[in-house]
């Protein structure tokens, strides 16, 4: 019995423990403000398109995501820029005589996770 109500004891204080770091460690993760970034130009050349952005200190990298819908509801795709050097980016394989809309944020990975900006305004381009 005594041997029950030790093994009893271990377990709760070891779910107690993993709770209590999962808190702590969503809290940084919260607490953690992230520089967010805004497109500064889209150019079309054939079927691609360049976005150029001003680059920002203290983030990992950034995400470019782009879609023809202008609400990001349906058909995006995203491209993650690691570097944080850049400060451009080219979209290929684009389909021509369509609007696409573009946004991006910065991310930083804190504890192993990444912690992402909010969302740029979108800017819209024609692609030729």
């Amino acid at each position: 019995m005594k041997k029950l109500k030790y093994i009893l004891s271990a377990i709760v204080s070891i779910i107690l423990l993993v709770s209590l770091m999962t808190f702590c460690n969503t809290t940084v993760m919260a607490a953690t403000k992230i520089p967010s970034t805004s497109i500064s130009s889209i150019k079309v050349k054939n079927e691609a398109i360049t976005v150029k952005w001003k680059k920002k200190s203290g983030i990992t990298g950034y995400q470019i995501q782009y879609s023809t819908n202008s609400k990001f509801k349906k058909g995006n795709k995203t491209i993650t820029v690691k570097s944080t050097k850049s400060t451009s980016a080219t979209i290929k394989k684009l389909k021509s005589k369509k609007k696409y809309y573009v946004r991006m944020r910065t991310y930083k990975i804190v504890n192993g996770k990444k912690v992402y900006s909010a969302w740029s305004k979108a800017k819209s381009v024609k692609v030729k």
